[in-house]
C-alpha cells in the first residue's frame, strides 16, 4: 500500500497533473526569513522589525502551506481512487488494512513532506537558540502543535472532499476554497456578517456542493437542506457571539488562549471526518 501510494504521489508531480506537491521551495523561503534577519542583525542592519516578527511570520507561513497542501493532496489522491473505481480493488489487497488502511496510508504519505518542513522549522529554531536568540519565548511549541494538528484535520477533510466529488480538478478547487475560507475567509466576512449567518451559509454550500448525483436524490436532499435552513434561521440568535475566525489555525497560533481548544477541535474534527469517510467509502 505504501509503495503504491508513493508511486501515485510521484506520478501526480508530472506537469499538468492536479494536486501535486509543489516542493520545498516556498517552505524554504519561509524558513530562511528568521535566519536572514539574524544575519542582517549581526551586521548591525537593524532597519527591520524585531526578530520575533520574522520568526512568527515563518511559522504562520508554514501553517498556511501545511493546511493548503495537506487538503489539496489528499483531495486529489482520493478523488482519483474513486474516479478510477479502484477503492473496491484496494480493499481486497492482502494486508492492505481495508478502508482504514487506505485512508491512513494516504494521510501518512501526504504528510511526509509536511513533517519534513516542520522538522526543518524545529532545526532552524534550535540553530537560532544556539546563536543566542531567545526563541524559547516566542511560542515555538504553539506553532508546532497548531501545524501538526491542522495537518491531520485538513488531510482528513481533503480525503472526504475527494471521496464525495470523485473528480480531481473539482475536488482540488473545493479543497482550496475550504482552506482559504478557514484560514482568512471567515475573518474577512465576519467584519460584515455575524458568525451564525456565516455558519448557515457554509452549511448551505456544503449541502448543495456535495449533493448526491441522481436527480431524484438531489431534489430530495435539496428539499431537506431547505427545510433545515428554515428551521435554523430563527435559532441563529442562540449561537450568540460565535466567531468562526477563532477556529482558524492562524488565529490559534497567534492567540495562545485559543491554541489548546483549537488543537483539540482539529483532532476531534479529524476523527469525525474520518468516520464519515469510512461510511462513504464502504458504499463505493
Amino acid at each position: 500500500m505504501l509503495q503504491r501510494e508513493w508511486s501515485l504521489q510521484l506520478a501526480r508531480k508530472a506537469p499538468g497533473r492536479t494536486g501535486g506537491y509543489p516542493g520545498l521551495f516556498w517552505a524554504a523561503v519561509a524558513l530562511s526569513l528568521p535566519l536572514l534577519h539574524h544575519a542582517l542583525a549581526s551586521y548591525r542592519l537593524d532597519f527591520l522589525p524585531e526578530r520575533r516578527g520574522s520568526f512568527e511570520l515563518a511559522g504562520f507561513w508554514l501553517i498556511g502551506l501545511t493546511c493548503l497542501r495537506a487538503c489539496l493532496s489528499c483531495a486529489a489522491s482520493m478523488a482519483e481512487e474513486v474516479q478510477h473505481h479502484s477503492v473496491p480493488l484496494v480493499r481486497q489487497l492482502p494486508r492492505s488494512g481495508g478502508v482504514v488502511g487506505l485512508l491512513l496510508t494516504k494521510m501518512g504519505v501526504s504528510s511526509v513532506p509536511l513533517l519534513l518542513e516542520w522538522g526543518l522549522f524545529a532545526a532552524v529554531t534550535g540553530l537560532l537558540w544556539l546563536l543566542g536568540v531567545p526563541v524559547q519565548d516566542w511560542g515555538f511549541q504553539r506553532f508546532l502543535a497548531v501545524g501538526l494538528t491542522s495537518m491531520i484535520f485538513f488531510s482528513s477533510l481533503g480525503l472526504w472532499i475527494g471521496a464525495r466529488l470523485a473528480e480531481p480538478d473539482r475536488a482540488v478547487n473545493n479543497a482550496r476554497v475550504a482552506v482559504v475560507m478557514t484560514l482568512v475567509g471567515w475573518a474577512m466576512l465576519e467584519s460584515v456578517l455575524k458568525g451564525p449567518t456565516l455558519l448557515i451559509a457554509a452549511l448551505i454550500w456544503i449541502g448543495f456542493m456535495f449533493r448526491s448525483s441522481p436527480r431524484v436524490t438531489s431534489a430530495f436532499q435539496g428539499g431537506v437542506i431547505s427545510a433545515v435552513v428554515v428551521l435554523l434561521l430563527p435559532q441563529a440568535y442562540m449561537l450568540g457571539d460565535l466567531r468562526l475566525a477563532q477556529m482558524s489555525p492562524l488565529m490559534a497560533a497567534f492567540d495562545p488562549t485559543l491554541t489548546r481548544d483549537d488543537c483539540l477541535l482539529y483532532c476531534v474534527g479529524a476523527v469525525a471526518i474520518l468516520l464519515l469517510n469510512l461510511r462513504q467509502l464502504r458504499k463505493v
